[in-house]
């Protein structure tokens, strides 16, 4: 399921910047795929996975000059020239945001045609969820043998780059990319901290963590 989501990234980058029809279809196709195959991903993925590369699509659209526009931009913000510069980034991004409204409702649609034979069917049948006793809702502080587990050995060798993929996206137009991966590396930590508990509320005792790691 991560994997047809993470393939559906780069046709949605497409999209949204190119405008392609195909590219879309590729998108939305994927995205099925993905609802088909664990509808949770996908619920999780537009917040964490989709939503940061439209919104990385949508900042280097806004620094893209129009047909009509010169090359140059303000080297900085004044009280002269700020409603000119946003008004010329609005225009910008006024199309493709356009499409990013086309894709997710689309997407949502989509999610709702493959989710609705499983919806019917828990309505006739309901499930009820117990909490899932798991260690990758320890504090891997006190419990190194799960910090081991599910965190040191699925990062490995990464943790090296963290640095310099943390000095890159606050260096660049990729900031988006990296509040997520902020976040899901927080979420990662299980019990180590009581935030995961504060943001998942009742899911938190029902999901599996390392899935966020």
């Amino acid at each position: 399921s991560l994997a047809l989501l993470l393939n559906a990234l780069p046709f949605v980058y497409r999209w949204i910047r190119g405008g392609r029809a195909s590219d879309l279809l590729k998108a939305w196709a994927l995205v099925a795929a993905t609802t088909g195959a664990h509808h949770v991903t996908t619920l999780f993925g537009a917040v964490f996975i989709i939503a940061p590369v439209l919104a990385l699509a949508l900042l280097q659209e806004a620094r893209r000059p129009l047909p009509d526009e010169g090359a140059a931009h303000p080297r900085y913000i004044t009280a002269a020239n700020w409603r000119g510069v946003v008004m010329r980034r609005l225009r910008r991004i006024a199309a493709p945001l356009l499409r990013t409204g086309v894709f997710g409702v689309g997407a949502m649609i989509l999610l709702f045609l493959v989710i609705l034979p499983y919806w019917l069917w828990s309505r006739a049948d309901p499930i009820t969820q117990v909490p899932i006793p798991h260690a990758s809702r320890d504090n891997y502080l006190t419990k190194l043998n799960a910090g081991l587990i599910f965190w040191l050995i699925p990062y490995g060798l990464l943790l090296l780059a963290a640095p310099y993929a943390v000095y890159k996206g606050l260096t660049t137009k990729a900031w988006p990319l990296l509040l997520s991966v902020g976040a899901l590396a927080l979420l990662g930590t299980g019990g180590t901290t009581p935030i995961p508990r504060l943001v998942l509320r009742g899911a938190y005792d029902i999901l599996t963590l390392d899935r966020f790691t």
